[in-house]
């Protein structure tokens, strides 16, 4: 009868999912990216402040940053860190 016992109750706990819900995050571990600026913001007519940054690792989505200096960093590899990204944006900034 013990073993009985002890099958039913390992079986109970195998067949038991965690789970649990995400209240809230304290600090984010944001990293330095290495790329480049997107082709199509240095080739645009008309010069804007946003501009596209492409890393060179293909998982991390494109990133858009701020800069007066785009002639200066057209053709050169930079390091981007992510400082947000809101809810409902496509892109970090």
């Amino acid at each position: 009868n013990d073993d009985d016992i002890q099958e039913d109750e390992t079986t109970k706990k195998s067949n038991q999912t965690v789970s649990g819900k995400v209240v809230g995050i304290i600090k984010r571990n944001w990293r330095q990216y290495c790329g480049s600026i997107a082709e199509e913001d240095i080739n645009k007519p008309e010069k804007s402040d946003l501009v596209r940054f492409v890393a060179v690792d293909s998982k991390i989505p494109m990133i858009r940053i701020r800069t007066r200096q785009l002639d200066a960093l057209s053709d050169k590899r930079i390091i981007v860190n992510i400082d947000s990204w809101d809810r409902f944006s496509s892109f970090p900034s």
